[in-house]
Parts: C-alpha cells; sequence; structure tokens
C-alpha cells in the first residue's frame, strides 16, 4: 500500500470517529433532555385532568361496586379523559382499584382498554409504595412517558388511580427524524473530508513522485543531468 494511501486512510479514520463520537454525544443528550421534557410535561396534564375531576365534585368514593364523585358515575363514561385529550392530547385514564374504568387508551383492535389491569413499575410505585409514579410505561405492550397519582377515598385509602401519558414513539417523532437527518449530514462530511484528504495529499505527494521518476532514470538509464526545481522551504 503506498504511504499516500495510507496517510489518506488515517486521516479519515481520524475525521470520522471525531464526528462519529460528537454526533453519537449530541444525540445522547438530546434524547435524555427530551425525554426529561416528556415525562415533565406529564405533570401539567394530570393537573388538568385533577380540574377536569374536581369539577364534578370533591367526594371521590366507591359505591355499589362503581367509583363515584359526587352523583357523576366514572365506570363506563369517557368524557373526562376524551376532553382531556381533545384539551392537551396524548392518553388519559381513571382507574377504579387498579383496573381501567374510563379510558382513551385503545387496545389492538380499536376498542377502548376497558376492564384491563395496571402492571409494572406504575402499579408497585401506587399500590406498594403509596406514591405517585412519573416515568415510562408500558401499556398494552406500547411504551408511554406517564404520570399516575393515586386516587384517595375520605379515609386516606387508595381506591384508584388517575393516569395521564404520551406515546414514546409520537413524542419521539421529531427527535427519530433529526437523529436520521445528523447521520446522514455526517456521513456526507466524512465522505467530503476523504475527498478533500485525497486532493490534498495527492498533492503533496506531487514532488515526491517526481523524485522517484528523476532517481528512477538515473538508476535504469544512468542519466544524472535531470534537476529537481522544488523551491519550496519544507521537508522535500
Amino acid at each position: 500500500m503506498r504511504i499516500r494511501t495510507k496517510f489518506i486512510m488515517v486521516n479519515v479514520t481520524i475525521i470520522a470517529a471525531a464526528i462519529a463520537g460528537i454526533t453519537a454525544i449530541c444525540l445522547f443528550e438530546f434524547n435524555g433532555e427530551l425525554r426529561k421534557q416528556a415525562i415533565n410535561s406529564q405533570e401539567s396534564r394530570l393537573r388538568t385532568f385533577w380540574s377536569l375531576l374536581r369539577q364534578k365534585g370533591s367526594d371521590i368514593r366507591l359505591s355499589n361496586g362503581k367509583l363515584m364523585i359526587g352523583n357523576y358515575i366514572i365506570n363506563g363514561d369517557y368524557t373526562l379523559p376524551d376532553q382531556l385529550k381533545d384539551l392537551c392530547g396524548g392518553t388519559a385514564t381513571i382507574f377504579m382499584g387498579d383496573v381501567r374504568v374510563s379510558t382513551n387508551v385503545l387496545k389492538e383492535d380499536g376498542s377502548r382498554a376497558i376492564g384491563t389491569r395496571l402492571q409494572g413499575p406504575a402499579y408497585d410505585a401506587l399500590f406498594k409504595k403509596g406514591q405517585p409514579y412519573r416515568g415510562e410505561a408500558d401499556i398494552l405492550g406500547v411504551p408511554y412517558f406517564a404520570a399516575y397519582d393515586p386516587i384517595k377515598d375520605a379515609r386516606g385509602e387508595t381506591i384508584g388511580v388517575l393516569y395521564v401519558g404520551v406515546r414514546q414513539g409520537d413524542f419521539l417523532a421529531s427527535y427519530n427524524k433529526l437523529k436520521y437527518l445528523v447521520m446522514g449530514i455526517s456521513i456526507a462530511l466524512i465522505c467530503l473530508a476523504g475527498f478533500v484528504n485525497r486532493l490534498i495529499i495527492f498533492r503533496l505527494f506531487v514532488p515526491l513522485n517526481r523524485m522517484r521518476d528523476v532517481l528512477l532514470v538515473a538508476r535504469n538509464e544512468g542519466d544524472l543531468s535531470q534537476r529537481l526545481d522544488y523551491l519550496k522551504q519544507d521537508e522535500v
């Protein structure tokens, strides 16, 4: 392999590693910040959901196997989750215990996920530790950014859960577009760097190639009359 080819390969490798490293770090930081914003944005949506719920009354209780607030029966009524979706987008659910009784979360067949149960870290936080949950959640096999608050009765017992969330795929769609755009730009920069390196290094090697040609003539033909005209003050 010629020295100039090695120079080109080394330079392009260094540039490619630098661009790839910077790109990866930037995308990683941007992804982390976007996820934080996604989780934090659920706080305002959850406050809005609580506000809609409290407009129905203040006395939340279980009565005859139904979750009620004032005279409003929550079970099977989708008004509140749909109102929140109209106001803020995303999904919303009211649980009676750990069972969805009012929701706009849809199953694969397009029907509402009534009767399905809360699972995973959110269940553990709410029913085992008695704490709200903020973070990522798997809902019917789909990853969401979610926020859950316990619904407590007058005695302070957890009788249900209020949930809001947004699909990760929907929230990160802009990030995915940016990721592919940045990767495309990075590849284009690496290709451009390779072309520029090749052009510059080939020009740098012109006097060395000329020297080689003259020395070959001197060796093979014994012609010592040729001269090397090179006026630059450098290593050559």
